[in-house]
């Protein structure tokens, strides 16, 4: 009984592990960055098929494409609209969010890194408007000092966790897709 008991708590630990996402809580993100394990596949192709991923995922990818270094490093920088929202009174306020993702690569695995989302204010009569960025290292602009999240940003955290996690699992899939059975 002892043996199954073990078995099956290094079967849940080991499940937990591989199933890592991000958080965004009063800490901030957490982790600060994801792995994604493709033990099959060395840098390079590692590499061509982020690359390939990027230009497939955006619209304009020699535009949001900031930097490579072949085989090494992608750095890439996209929109979503009208994502981050705000209520204020008795309206939601949505806003383009700009987000900044750092790829890298070694041999089986790739490390995926948020360094950065802000989102865009249109101007007002009470504001100038202008880009806000949102601080990855903690979480003080959408949480109060007692831990509970601020009435007025109760979507924000749950939503850049959503897309950086939505984002780190399309490219996930994307890279482990199986592109040699592909019929015409």
């Amino acid at each position: 009984m002892k043996i199954i008991s073990l078995t099956l708590s290094m079967f849940v630990c080991l499940t937990l592990l591989g199933q890592e996402k991000f958080k965004y809580d009063e800490k901030g993100l957490t982790p600060k960055y994801l792995v994604g394990e493709i033990n099959e596949l060395n840098k390079n192709k590692i590499y061509e098929k982020s690359l390939n991923w990027v230009k497939e995922t955006y619209k304009n990818p020699d535009k949001v494409i900031k930097t490579t270094i072949e085989n090494e490093k992608i750095r890439f920088q996209g929109v979503a609209m009208d994502y981050l929202c705000q209520s204020v009174l008795l309206s939601t306020f949505c806003y383009n969010t700009t987000y900044t993702i750092e790829l890298e690569f070694r041999d089986g695995k790739y490390k995926f890194t948020p360094t950065s989302i802000s989102y865009r204010m249109p101007p007002s009569q009470y504001s100038s408007g202008g880009d806000v960025q949102v601080n990855i290292d903690n979480g003080e602009d959408f949480y109060k000092r007692n831990g509970k999240i601020k009435k007025q940003t109760k979507t924000m955290p749950e939503s850049i966790e959503k897309l950086f996690n939505d984002l780190e699992k399309s490219l996930n899939n994307y890279i482990n897709k199986d592109d040699s059975n592909e019929e015409w």
